[in-house]
C-alpha cells in the first residue's frame, strides 16, 4: 500500500499554490476536492488518525491536589493528562462498543479553525511528584454514561455547539468526506 505522502513534489506544489501570499485570507485552509488525490488522502489520514489526551476529571483533581500539597511544586506550572494519545476514531470506536452500537463513523474533513491535529500532555513532572493518573478512557466513558443514565439521557434542549461553529465560521472543511 502507499502512503498519502509518496510524491512529496506533488505536496510541495500544493502547499505552495494553497499559501500563495496574493490569495485572500478566506482562502487559506479550504482544502476542496480538486486538491490532487495525494494531498485529499495526507488529510483524511490526519483527520482519521489526529489524537486526543483523555484524562478523568478524578485524576484531574487528584492532580491539582497534589500540586497544591506538595513543596516541590511550588511556582511551577504542570501539565494534566493521561500521556497516552488516543486517536479520534480509537476514541469513536469505544464509544459504539460502549453503547453496544455499530457506528458508520464519517470522517468528514471537518476541523475547528486553530485546532491542533495531535494532543498529549507531557506529564513527566507530575510523576516526578508521585503522580499517575488512575482512570483510563474506558472509565471516563462508563462514568460519563452514567451521568447521562442518571439525569434521563442526553436533554433536548442541548446547545446545538457544532451548528453555532459552523455558523461563525470556526468549523471549516479540509477534504471531500470520506468513510472509513
Amino acid at each position: 500500500m502507499h502512503g498519502p505522502l509518496e510524491s512529496l513534489d506533488q505536496w510541495e506544489d500544493f502547499v505552495q499554490d494553497r499559501y500563495n501570499p496574493k490569495k485572500e485570507q478566506d482562502e487559506f485552509r479550504q482544502y476542496t476536492p480538486e486538491a490532487p488525490p495525494v494531498v485529499q488522502e495526507f488529510y483524511r489520514q490526519n483527520h482519521t488518525y489526529q489524537t486526543r489526551d483523555f484524562v478523568h476529571i478524578k485524576d484531574v483533581v487528584d492532580a491539582n491536589m497534589r500540586v497544591l500539597e506538595s513543596d516541590d511544586a511550588n511556582f511551577q506550572a504542570f501539565n494534566v493528562g493521561s500521556g497516552k494519545p488516543t486517536t479520534v476514531l480509537e476514541y469513536a470506536n469505544l464509544v459504539g462498543r460502549k453503547l453496544s452500537s455499530e457506528l458508520k463513523i464519517n470522517v468528514s474533513g471537518e476541523y475547528r479553525r486553530g485546532d491542533n491535529r495531535n494532543s498529549v500532555s507531557k506529564i513527566d513532572k507530575l510523576k516526578m511528584l508521585g503522580w499517575n493518573p488512575k482512570l483510563d478512557l474506558s472509565a471516563i466513558l462508563d462514568d460519563f454514561l452514567s451521568w447521562v443514565e442518571s439525569i434521563g439521557g442526553i436533554p433536548i434542549q442541548i446547545q446545538d455547539a457544532y451548528g453555532d461553529m459552523r455558523r461563525a465560521g470556526v468549523v471549516l472543511r479540509a477534504t471531500a468526506d470520506s468513510h472509513v
